[in-house]
């Protein structure tokens, strides 16, 4: 069982909810395709519901991610359908505690990552985004720009989440 005074031991699971600043988007089967926080959309970050919080925040890769402007991880059970998110706020607050208390943590925040964690992240795999104007899917490497064609051709795309 897991210290409930060391919150970053628990699992994924326990920490996650949902959020009123990231909302998921998932296919049909419930798997997170892409994340849409305050500063717009970004690629979902799955993360097992057993994985210990502490995994995530000494993570080399996740951090980066966060500081970039992921808005949060989007925790999965066992066929990686989304169970929930822990928002960049919740990480950032475990961290600056886990960080304070924790010998284990010491170093975490050597200055190679900004724990105000803002900027914008882009997902990895290749996305399929309905436009709202003519229902054209687009088949994207990166998340659209503010004004990017549709493959529809003739206007902007308009994804179908605004």
């Amino acid at each position: 069982m897991s210290d409930m005074s060391r919150p970053w031991d628990r699992p994924a699971a326990e920490l996650a909810g949902t959020s009123e600043s990231v909302t998921v988007v998932a296919d049909p089967d419930g798997r997170p395709r892409w994340v849409v926080g305050p500063d717009g959309p970004a690629g979902a970050l799955p993360v097992a519901a057993d994985r210990p919080v502490s995994d995530i925040l000494r993570s080399d890769t996740v951090l980066p991610l966060l500081a970039d402007g992921l808005p949060g991880v989007v925790v999965v059970d066992d066929e990686g359908r989304a169970v929930g998110v822990i928002p960049v706020e919740v990480l950032r607050d475990l961290l600056v505690a886990a960080n304070e208390s924790d010998p284990a943590f010491s170093g975490v925040l050597d200055g190679t990552v900004d724990v105000t964690l803002v900027g914008g992240a882009r997902p990895a795999d290749a996305i399929r985004v309905r436009c709202g104007v003519c229902q054209t899917v687009n088949e994207l490497g990166e998340f659209p720009e503010p004004g990017q064609p549709c493959a529809g051709g003739g206007h902007p795309l308009r994804p179908e989440w605004q």
